[in-house]
């Protein structure tokens, strides 16, 4: 299992283990820099993961998946809107 971990300072950090064996791992890091994300299988190594966006945490929340799928929705409802001519 891969880990990879971004600090304030902005060198990614990478780690690897090949205990797959238990089913979680709790990891520890003490670092002078605050983290701002840390991901789990950054390569998507493991096919059978039931939800990849739960890989990965951020310190600060990342606003633009919700304006890409705001814009998206408003999108498509304005061409219903105007398909149906009102």
């Amino acid at each position: 299992m891969a880990t990879a971990a971004e600090p304030l300072s902005g060198l990614p950090q990478a780690e690897a283990s090949q205990d797959l064996a238990r089913s979680w791992k709790k990891l520890t890091r003490v670092t002078p820099d605050r983290l701002v994300r840390a991901e789990v299988d950054p390569d998507h190594r493991l096919w059978l993961d039931a939800n990849w966006t739960n890989n990965s945490r951020r310190t600060v929340p990342d606003r633009t998946a919700v304006a890409t799928w705001s814009a998206r929705v408003l999108f498509w409802v304005q061409q219903l809107v105007a398909f149906a001519g009102l």
